[in-house]
C-alpha cells in the first residue's frame, strides 16, 4: 500500500486549511458516488471510521478505499456537499478539544436546520454532544 503523506500541523487553523483545500481540490474524487440523503452520507462515513496516529489528511478517494478518522471524514463530507451544490456558506466545521489535535466534524445548514456530522463510533446522525471546547469555523466565507 502506498504510504500517505502526513502533515505536521502546529494549529487547528492549519488543519482546517488543509481539510478545506483537499476537499475542494479533490471533490472530483466523489463524482461517481451517489447518496439518497444526508443520513446515508453519515452512515457511510461512520462505517469507514478508523483511528489514526498523528494527522493524516486523506483525499476522498483514499478515504473511500481505506477509511480514516474525523478529519478524513470531514474532507469526504465537504467534497460530497460541494458535489451536490450545497452553498459554501452552509458548510461549517466544529472543532472540539485542543487546537492542535482535537476532534472535528462538519455541520451542514439546510434551511433553518443544522445537521451534525459527528461520526465517531457509537454516535447517531444529527446527535449533539457537549465538548470542552466548541469553536465553529466557516472558511468558505
Amino acid at each position: 500500500m502506498k504510504k500517505l503523506k502526513a502533515y505536521e500541523v502546529s494549529t487547528m487553523n492549519e488543519s482546517i486549511q488543509h481539510i478545506i483545500r483537499i476537499a475542494t481540490d479533490y471533490k472530483s474524487d466523489v463524482d461517481e458516488i451517489k447518496f439518497i440523503d444526508f443520513k446515508s452520507v453519515y452512515d457511510y462515513c461512520q462505517s469507514k471510521y478508523k483511528n489514526e496516529v498523528g494527522e493524516i489528511f486523506r483525499r476522498p478517494k483514499f478515504f473511500i478505499k481505506d477509511g480514516g478518522d474525523c478529519d478524513c471524514q470531514a474532507i469526504f463530507v465537504i467534497a460530497i456537499m460541494l458535489k451536490y451544490n450545497v452553498p459554501k456558506h452552509n458548510i461549517n466545521l466544529k472543532v472540539c478539544g485542543n487546537f492542535k489535535y482535537g476532534h472535528i466534524f462538519p455541520i451542514i445548514t439546510v434551511g433553518k436546520l443544522d445537521l451534525y456530522f459527528d461520526m465517531l463510533p457509537g454516535r447517531k446522525f444529527n446527535e449533539k454532544h457537549n465538548y470542552k471546547l466548541n469553536v465553529l469555523f466557516n472558511y468558505f466565507t
